[in-house]
């Protein structure tokens, strides 16, 4: 019997805060985010290129600033050691003034 060797995926990663439909301040806001321990989180915001987040507490985090009011969606994804990554997981938001 053979084994193959499939890449694994990292565990899945959460959006925690903001909510889901959340509305929040447009000044400045941290997104939190959950993953497995040993990976590195990134996130999307409005679908532009992932940025680097930064562990504290236990957590992910990413912080936004100056956001226009209305609709927004941030994507996150972890990263393992060799490179493999999560699907990203998505969340929906909205700013208000």
């Amino acid at each position: 019997m053979t084994r193959t060797n499939k890449p694994t995926k990292p565990k899945a990663v959460r959006v925690d805060f903001p909510k889901v439909n959340e509305t929040i301040s447009g000044g400045h806001y941290a997104v939190r985010i959950s993953a497995e321990h040993g990976v590195i989180v990134e996130v999307s915001v409005d679908g532009g290129a992932y940025s680097a987040c930064h562990n504290a507490a236990g957590h992910w985090w990413y912080h936004l600033h100056g956001l226009c009011e209305g609709p927004h969606k941030v994507m996150a994804k972890a990263i393992d050691p060799k490179g493999n990554s999560t699907d990203s997981a998505l969340r929906r938001f909205k700013v208000k003034k």
